[in-house]
């Protein structure tokens, strides 16, 4: 499944990002958090702003890509 939703190079990158992510996704990598949570639920929504009040579509941004990654058998 993974290779119709990112490519070896994007799946790599991603799975290293997601590892190193623990309370805090860095300013850097929100737009790759985003674009992979879009790409694996299948939504199309507006990139939330990094403060506090929007921490509620982060966290199921990255609950949602752990899951997949997981259940890729990675």
């Amino acid at each position: 499944m993974t290779q119709t939703i990112f490519t070896p190079e994007e799946w790599s990158y991603l799975k290293g990002v997601m590892g190193r992510i623990t309370h805090h996704i860095p300013e850097d990598q929100m737009g790759l958090v985003w674009n992979a949570y879009q790409r694996i639920a299948q939504v199309n929504t507006v990139q939330p702003c990094g403060c506090p009040s929007a921490a509620k579509y982060w966290i199921e941004a990255v609950n949602v890509i752990n899951t997949f990654i997981k259940g890729q058998g990675e």
